[in-house]
């Protein structure tokens, strides 16, 4: 599951967030969410409670990645404008969406 969630940051990263109720959002939490909930559900559907136990600490491991690769994506990309002299072309709607996201992965 970690490489699923390092792929969701790569890939939400290449495309330019969204505006939701007025907040910059990007679509990665959902998709993390939705692969979460599909390996719970083929879990439950075992009706094994060992492998639901299993599967529901690899989630919670994922979510703990998502959150690292996606700082880990963030801080790259910063210090790469910040060497290059660029720091001001370091898109402020994907900060503000990074920062909506996480926000969101809370509630």
């Amino acid at each position: 599951m970690g490489d699923w969630a390092k792929q969701i940051v790569n890939t939400d990263f290449e495309k330019e967030p969204e505006q939701l109720e007025g907040m910059f959002i990007t679509l990665a939490p959902g998709l993390l969410f939705e692969s979460i909930n599909a390996q719970l559900d083929i879990a439950k559907e075992s009706g094994d409670a060992k492998l639901v136990f299993i599967a529901l600490l690899e989630c919670i491991a994922c979510m703990g990645e998502f959150q690292r690769f996606q700082f880990e994506m963030f801080k790259s990309n910063s210090l790469f404008f910040f060497i290059v002299g660029k720091l001001d072309d370091l898109p402020l709607e994907y900060i503000l969406a990074v920062i909506n996201n996480n926000s969101r992965c809370y509630e």
